[in-house]
């Protein structure tokens, strides 16, 4: 018999086990995760099992939608969509409350479900995911109330899918439920196959609170039944959470069909741990925010940067720390970290470790039972390289501008968190890392009302995100003609007769070059212009990226450029009259002082989120913005395009209209002397179809504007799918461009800061 005095030595966790006793008889009573569809749950598909992660037990039944099932889901939101649009703001609200309170008092058997088919410990369903989603509930209630005075331009998308993977399957789909309700769009939502449950209880819950029938629908299925689901001409937009392969596919799958599309792609997320951090506040922030659900959370960290006269303190601490962890049961109160949802992921985790081993990392890693269960584990070494799954991968650095460069790596950072008892280091750099949301001395707060613009094209949550399930109404009048090329640029050579060779010139890093390839064009009737080729891309991209002081400027310092910009081309207003017409120079002119003067007015919001923190969301330019211009009103529409895009601090490279780019190429000239700092506009003329397939697959531009044919536009998004990043198209309506109600959200990003506040 172990004795008292033994116990007080090991402090070793006593058996407490949770009773899942509801959410058993619960599953048992349904045997088969059903379909969702009108209101009632039909038969249809063929039957997979459902398994218990931890015991890799058959728990229950999923049926696999196939083309009947998906036609008759579409159906039956078809017929929804306009009764839930037409029933009012209050009405949605009240439903939205509903769900909310209803899930509160579910929430013991919300949380043994999720226990049962996804392998979770209970205490961190009860204290995490469960408040969460009900706060996204409460949360777009009050958007569902406010969104005609907050968004009286705007209108919702119509039917929306939704794609959610095997992790945090009930916080996920609420996140895109909530606020496509609160719009006034309907949903039709696929769960994993691998963990469905939640799914159905949330759809009996639709049924106790009164929702409509059609407005929320569910379609069990695999990836077949996302794809035949996101190809519906119905579906106006698509919202998915998953891999990033899975991103490709769908922005791919959606190319060239005007549907918006939401990605919350798995991402990067980094540790910053500065020599003067606490170090054992730092450890717990690892322990939270890395191994919270198994590294399963798309915002989960991978890597950890630890200053080098730190290292061997905070190491030490730390694996003494993992060596204290539970891994197993999840039943067990003690327990801290629960099953994979597969063996699936355990293989693909354990594969990715022993690759790192084999080439030269060091493991240290804790116990775990047989099964879909993986502990946690450090690895260190110059060979290691990010693993999924609970693993953390070490690294050291010596001085911060060096954690920077480590943390930026990524051409997909999600978050970061920075750890230092020094609030000035700690901040500096959370204006400087990679990161769409970086929490300084914590990790993992997450908000309804807190924007997250992870490497996705969208932001999910706050107002950014609400906006996404909103849109435009579609533009009107017809699309543009298919037109054969009239760019068959020649040798540069003067004209005949003439000494001088007055070719337009391509205008890259603040000067004036002649095209790589030696070649012009006259198009439209005007002088010859240099004729663009992928060299002369590549230049202007290397000069945008080296333009970084642009975007580091202050929105007032921007629009004093353009406001001279404004000056100086006023000045020229009858040689630009002549190219295009004194009417389109007067509404260039407006345009430019409109972006002017709202660039000092984006600079962000501080949100009301959680006791104890200060939420600080700062609007930030994308990047390296590429722009391709409208073929028609050659000044108006690449003013209309370029400038937002200055006034949000990114850099630019803009391809004038192709119809006439000698007015692109000669405005060029008085940007030159508007002291715009060089790189920060680049003006590439040339063909459109062959300059927008090397800026969509450039991997330094961080996001593409482009105005041309619905042909184009389609090659532009799937070429774009390969990096996952932000597309504008006009998909053919010469129309879009024309009321650029929104281009300054567009051109911008949202990076979310938690600070904790107060004592």
């Amino acid at each position: 018999m172990t004795g008292i005095s033994e116990i007080m030595a090991k402090m070793d966790y006593g058996s407490a086990r949770e009773s899942l006793a509801e959410g058993t008889a619960w599953i048992e009573k349904r045997a088969i995760a059903r379909h969702f569809i009108g209101g009632d749950f039909p038969e249809g598909g063929d039957l997979r099992p459902v398994l218990n992660p931890a015991t890799t037990r058959e728990i229950a039944r999923v049926p696999l939608a196939r083309a009947a099932e998906v036609s008759a889901a579409l159906a039956a939101a078809r017929q929804a969509q306009p009764l839930w649009e037409a029933l009012g703001c209050e009405a949605r609200a009240r439903h939205l409350y509903a769900l909310a309170r209803g899930l509160q008092k579910r929430e013991r058997l919300f949380a043994e479900v999720e226990v049962l088919n996804g392998g979770r410990p209970m205490r961190e369903l009860r204290e995490g995911d469960i408040p969460l989603a009900a706060r996204c509930f409460y949360h777009h209630a009050g958007w569902a109330m406010q969104r005609d005075e907050a968004f009286p331009t705007l209108v919702p998308h119509g039917i929306c899918a939704g794609l959610i993977p095997w992790h945090a399957p009930l916080l996920t789909a609420v996140r895109k439920i909530a606020p496509a309700l609160a719009a006034g769009s309907v949903v039709v939502l696929k769960p994993s196959h691998l963990t469905p449950l939640s799914a159905v209880l949330l759809a009996e819950l639709t049924l106790e609170i009164g929702l409509p029938p059609g407005v929320l629908t569910i379609l069990q299925g695999d990836d077949e039944t996302g794809a035949l689901l996101v190809a519906q001409p119905g579906v106006r937009m698509v919202s998915v959470t998953g891999s990033v392969p899975t991103g490709r596919k769908i922005r791919e799958a959606t190319a060239g069909q005007g549907k918006a599309v939401t990605l919350s792609v798995s991402g990067t997320s980094t540790f910053i741990v500065l020599g003067d951090a606490d170090p054992d506040a730092a450890v717990e922030g690892v322990v939270d925010g890395l191994w919270l659900n198994q590294g399963g959370m798309g915002c989960t960290g991978a890597r950890l940067l630890v200053q080098e006269g730190l290292a061997g303190t905070f190491t030490a601490r730390l694996k003494a720390r993992m060596a204290r962890l539970v891994t197993g049961d999840p039943l067990e109160k003690g327990t801290d970290l629960g099953a994979l949802a597969s063996e699936a992921c355990c293989t693909r985790a354990r594969d990715q470790i022993a690759r790192a081993t084999a080439a030269g990392a060091d493991l240290h890693q804790g116990s775990a039972p047989e099964g879909n269960f993986l502990a946690p584990g450090l690895i260190t070494g110059a060979a290691a390289q990010g693993c999924s799954g609970p693993i953390a991968v070490l690294t050291t650095f010596r001085t911060a501008d060096e954690a920077v460069q480590l943390a930026s790596h990524s051409r997909r950072a999600q978050s970061a968190s920075i750890w230092s008892e020094n609030i000035t280091r700690a901040t500096d750099l959370a204006l400087r890392v990679k990161a769409a949301v970086v929490w300084v001395n914590c990790t993992h707060q997450l908000d309804a009302g807190a924007a997250f613009d992870g490497p996705g094209p969208a932001p999910e949550g706050g107002r950014r995100g609400m906006e996404t399930w909103l849109t435009h109404p579609s533009p009107p009048g017809a699309l543009r003609e298919e037109q054969p090329s009239h760019w068959l640029p020649d040798p540069v050579a003067p004209p005949q007769g003439q000494a001088l060779d007055m070719t337009l010139r391509h205008w890259i890093g603040g000067k004036f070059t002649r095209a790589d390839n030696g070649l012009s064009a006259a198009i439209g009737g005007g002088p010859p212009v240099a004729s663009g080729s992928r060299k002369d891309i590549r230049n202007a991209v290397e000069a945008a990226v080296k333009a970084a002081a642009w975007s580091a400027m202050s929105g007032h310092q921007r629009a004093q450029v353009l406001w001279f910009f404004a000056e100086n081309l006023q000045q020229r207003q009858a040689e630009f009259a002549e190219l295009t017409s004194d009417q389109e120079v007067r509404a260039a002119l407006s345009r430019i002082l409109a972006a002017a003067s709202a660039a000092d007015k984006a600079a962000g919001a501080v949100r009301d989120t959680k006791p104890g923190f200060l939420t600080l969301e700062r609007a930030e330019p994308q990047g390296v913005l590429a722009i391709l211009c409208p073929p028609e009103a050659p000044l108006l529409g690449l003013i209309t395009m370029v400038a937002p895009a200055l006034a949000m601090g990114n850099r630019v490279i803009c391809v004038p209209s192709e119809t006439a780019p000698h007015v692109g190429a000669k405005l060029a000239q008085v940007f030159a002397v508007s002291d715009l700092p060089a790189g920060a506009l680049n003006i590439v003329t040339g063909p459109h179809l062959p300059l927008s397939e090397v800026l969509a697959l450039h991997e330094e531009v961080s996001a593409l504007w482009y105005c041309g044919t619905a042909a184009g536009s389609a090659r532009v998004e799937t070429l774009a799918a390969a990096g996952l990043k932000p597309v504008v198209t006009d998909g053919g309506h010469p129309a879009f461009w024309s009321a650029p109600a929104d281009l300054m959200r567009r051109a911008s990003r949202t990076r979310t800061i938690w600070l904790p506040f107060g004592a």
